[in-house]
């Protein structure tokens, strides 16, 4: 990737993020903020402005979605730079395209009026020479971009941003060259393909920004564009920008940022329109969490404070001594929320001086997951024992209560879940879109397996740990994924997790090992897998499968046995256990791309189920032959070498 870098790197540049929201984002794209009437931002722009000199920006600019209410607020001063993200549509599809714009306090009413036609817009901007760029360009907003439209976008504007605080850093890798290529003859075959006049001079000479797209007063300034030290006015930083003369720099996005950006909005949400009260404790605790100066006051919030304390514990005397019920349902979950937060919170070390200094904790946003994470195994354990102890006393009331409370601390971790899912929403597609991507080759391929058992005891541990010795000795990028203290040692190609919850259910006789899904889905987003393949029918199969899922991957999975066999002869011959088992391998299987079989009783397993795609592993090449398959179904064509045929079962 070429940034062509006209900056000497021992230059003191000046820096602006171009691409920040304030309060006066009010429409939400969302659907959920829009159904409670949350706008996407309730930053301030005085804390905007705040918080971007704080990060060394020498410029501070503010580009709420089609209004410039916030960023007027400071346009008295003499660094700050008017913009604006106008949301406008190509006419003929209505595909959805942002565009930012800088320098426009006169020209915002024109821009609006025409925001239904991109045409217009793209007129519009060259005619009065508006800086501005096309925002996170391969972002699908309403499902419509095509490669179509982005070649028309190289024609209409001048101006892209390649680097995105929201987005991954695969954007930009993908998008950039596609810039670098840009000449003459590529112009004018665009043009004549689509039938558009390049509007700009010099139209293959593209300007590139960066702007962290913040929402929640997280990231101001992490990400941002690069001036030439002689950029002094804000004149010249537009000029520059019209010229080019300019280069992103900083973070890219992650899932995680974005999720945290989605609790700020909510939570900001809650302490303005629901908790509105300044004495509310909890609403003083999440200002708290978001940096935010308290309303409450020093003895109020304190006041709160030992009374939430002592109320926990006269709960927890009264149940000790008999005098109150197990707590059940909500009450349950703000106990254990409340507990484990507090427990938590000081050894973690980032948030913990975060807070001292009156900064956001949440703004630390590896630190605030990892404090997550401990939440949630410290949630679900808690939760799995008031199961144990339902189940023991045989009540079923409970029983369901505590199913309930499971699915309210899951739904709690939904902004997690849907960064996760959105931040790769496009994956499948960057080729398509740019017709370019990270070139996958056989020793570049990205494979990730996961297993319930990696000992020699079993066909499946077995096949795992052959897995990993292979990727290891031939240098290739293969991770074996388990969970459990019996997994074997960890390594470059062999990540342990640690269990979410680990218990011996005594009264049904069977051991529960629970993943933890939300961190084992954070890791396989950060490692971008090409193929996944799941060994096990067990818990790990669904967390690989959920990972294909998001990754947009193909699974392969590895047939070792016959699971409704096996159920059958356990239950000493419940049929409908066994039924229920076979129903949910076949579910999982036939979302397989192929099922790989290297045994006899995997064979014959899978031969019994109808419309599989079955692929056959020789013994003796068994662990390369799945690489290849897996090399297969991420769309490379590998050469098999001479007398290692990748045999295929007929059924």
């Amino acid at each position: 990737m070429s940034l062509r870098p006209f900056l000497n790197p021992t230059m003191n540049c000046k820096r602006i993020d171009l691409h920040c929201h304030s309060r006066a984002s009010t429409e939400a794209d969302e659907a959920v903020l829009q159904a409670i009437r949350c706008p996407e931002s309730y930053s301030e722009p005085a804390e905007i402005y705040a918080q971007a000199k704080q990060r060394g920006m020498d410029f501070v600019a503010i580009t709420d979605h089609d209004s410039i209410a916030g960023v007027r607020e400071l346009a008295h001063r003499p660094d700050v730079l008017v913009g604006e993200e106008v949301t406008c549509y190509f006419p003929e599809d209505h595909c959805k395209i942002h565009l930012l714009v800088w320098g426009i306090t006169a020209d915002h009413t024109a821009l609006q009026a025409v925001a239904n036609d991109i045409y217009e817009i793209a007129r519009y901007v060259a005619k009065h020479r508006i800086a501005h760029a096309v925002a996170h360009p391969l972002y699908r907003q309403n499902g419509v971009l095509s490669r179509r439209h982005i070649e028309k976008l190289l024609l209409l504007f001048k101006g892209f941003e390649c680097l995105n605080g929201a987005h991954s850093m695969t954007h930009r890798q993908v998008f950039e060259p596609l810039l670098d290529e840009l000449n003459v003859t590529e112009i004018r075959r665009l043009e004549a393909i689509h039938g558009i006049e390049a509007l700009w001079p010099a139209p293959w000479d593209k300007t590139r920004t960066g702007g962290s797209d913040d929402h929640g007063l997280f990231n101001i300034g992490r990400t941002w564009t690069e001036f030439a030290e002689e950029v002094e006015t804000i004149e010249d930083l537009l000029e520059a920008i019209r010229n080019g003369h300019c280069q992103p720099g900083g973070e890219a996005g992650s899932s995680i940022k974005l999720a945290h950006n989605f609790f700020s909005v909510g939570m900001r949400h809650f302490t303005r329109e629901v908790a509105k009260s300044d004495r509310n404790f909890k609403s003083a605790i999440m200002r708290k969490m978001l940096g935010e100066k308290q309303t409450c006051g020093r003895v109020a919030f304190a006041t709160g404070a030992i009374g939430w304390k002592a109320r926990s514990l006269l709960s927890r005397v009264g149940r000790k001594l008999r005098f109150r019920r197990q707590p059940r349902g909500v009450d349950l979950l703000n106990q254990l929320l409340a507990s484990s937060a507090m427990r938590n919170f000081d050894r973690i070390g980032p948030m913990a001086r975060a807070l001292k200094q009156d900064r956001s904790p949440m703004a630390e946003h590896q630190a605030m997951f990892d404090w997550v994470g401990k939440i949630d195994r410290d949630v679900a354990a808690g939760i799995l024992d008031t199961v144990m102890s339902d189940i023991g006393a045989g009540q079923i009331g409970g029983i369901i209560d505590s199913i309930s409370t499971l699915i309210g601390h899951q739904a709690m971790l939904l902004p997690y879940y849907f960064a996760l899912f959105h931040q790769n929403q496009e994956r499948d597609l960057l080729n398509k879109l740019s017709r370019r991507g990270r070139a996958i080759e056989g020793n570049t391929l990205r494979v990730g397996l996961f297993s319930d058992n990696t000992t020699e005891t079993s066909a499946a541990g077995r096949f795992a740990q052959d897995f990993a010795r292979f990727a290891e000795s031939r240098g290739l990028r293969g991770i074996v994924h388990a969970v459990g203290a019996g997994s074997a040692a960890e390594s470059k190609w062999r990540r342990n997790f640690a269990p979410l919850v680990e218990r011996r259910m005594e009264p049904l006789g069977i051991d529960i090992v629970i993943p933890p899904v939300l961190e084992i889905l954070e890791w396989a987003d950060r490692q971008q897998f090409d193929a996944i393949v799941i060994n096990t029918t067990g818990p790990m199969a669904l967390c690989g499968w959920l990972a294909a899922k998001m990754l947009r991957a193909p699974v392969l999975a590895v047939c070792h046995d016959d699971l409704p066999a096996r159920v059958f002869k356990n239950t000493k011959g419940d049929y409908r256990l066994s039924t229920a088992a076979g129903s949910y391998v076949q579910w999982l299987y036939r979302g397989a791309a192929k099922v790989l079989v290297a045994t006899r009783e995997g064979r014959d397993a899978a031969v019994k189920m109808s419309g599989l795609k079955i692929k056959g592993l020789p013994p003796a090449t068994a662990i390369e032959s799945a690489w290849k398959a897996c090399a297969a179904a991420a769309g490379i064509d590998l050469n098999p070498r001479q007398g290692e045929p990748m045999e295929a079962i007929s059924i």
